[in-house]
């Protein structure tokens, strides 16, 4: 669900989520858990509507609503929390220490660039994904720019790599 949303059952409000950046750009969507009050439900038909808002963020949509027990519905919103939401975080900040590491091997020996470089790459994204996942740390436009410039770094490296391996990148001697 967007994080800037609002749900009402049967004319009423019940949910309401405004997290949205400096520039008006909605940052990101993320699980929701919403107990509905058993005094707004009505016998018969009840009309559930939400209103999603994304700003300026060119992305939309929701994912699958389910209703049910209050125990089955909470067990099956923090296994998707978990799998969807803590475990990508909790990956990205694995790949970043390693990607720092990188880093830090091609700091004591200037000869490996290739480190540095997939370590500077891996770690954009790692910080984009994490920015995306967890609590924004970036704008919606510096995320979109971390991702772009992670991409364009990962050609460049896929590049470099294949040069190296077949001897492109060396000057030959005749």
């Amino acid at each position: 669900l967007s994080d800037s949303s609002g749900i009402t059952l049967n004319g009423q409000l019940i949910d309401r989520r405004e997290r949205q950046d400096r520039t008006d750009h909605v940052i990101r969507s993320s699980p929701a858990l919403v107990q509905v009050p058993s005094a707004l439900l009505r016998a018969g038909r009840n009309e559930v509507v939400l209103t999603v808002r994304h700003g300026k963020w060119p992305r939309a949509g929701l994912s699958v609503v389910e209703f049910g027990e209050e125990a089955v519905i909470e067990a099956r919103h923090e296994a998707f929390k978990r799998e969807r939401h803590d475990l990508p975080i909790a990956l990205n900040v694995v790949a970043g220490t390693f990607a720092t590491l990188l880093i830090f091997i091609w700091l004591a020996r200037r000869s490996e660039v290739g480190a540095a470089l997939f370590g500077a790459c891996a770690l954009l994204s790692s910080l984009r994904n994490i920015s995306y996942f967890g609590a924004p740390v970036l704008s919606a436009v510096a995320g979109d720019l971390v991702g772009y410039l992670s991409n364009v770094m990962a050609c460049s490296f896929s590049l470099m790599c294949a040069l190296h391996a077949t001897g492109g990148c060396t000057p030959r001697r005749r």
